[in-house]
């Protein structure tokens, strides 16, 4: 959580959790700071109403990380392949296009 009254980078709170999650389960930040402390401690501008979280969601084995790695991998290898098939169906209907006026 950034401390919002400085720009002391030292005063930002980092908090690492690990919960498993029950379908339609939700975590609420009041087990990160008390509510009633987010102002009087610097973290809650009360001039724009504003709160920052910066947090980071990662897997929780290096087993779920290789293999989503592999699926990004995947759906990145398909969208090249789309985008050069695109392009060399782009430049097919273009020399058609040509040779009709220039043929």
């Amino acid at each position: 959580m950034v401390h919002q009254a400085s720009n002391d980078p030292t005063k930002n709170i980092v908090r690492e959790f690990a919960s498993d999650f029950e379908v339609g389960e939700c975590w609420g930040y009041n087990r990160f700071f008390r509510l009633d402390m987010l102002a009087a401690e610097g973290y809650l501008n009360t001039e724009s109403d504003t709160l920052i979280l910066r947090f980071q969601v990662r897997p929780p084995t290096f087993y779920q990380k290789c293999r989503d790695q592999q699926w990004y991998d995947s759906v990145l290898g398909a969208s090249v392949h789309l985008v050069n098939s695109a392009s060399t169906h782009s430049l097919c209907v273009v020399n058609v296009f040509l040779s009709w006026f220039h043929g």
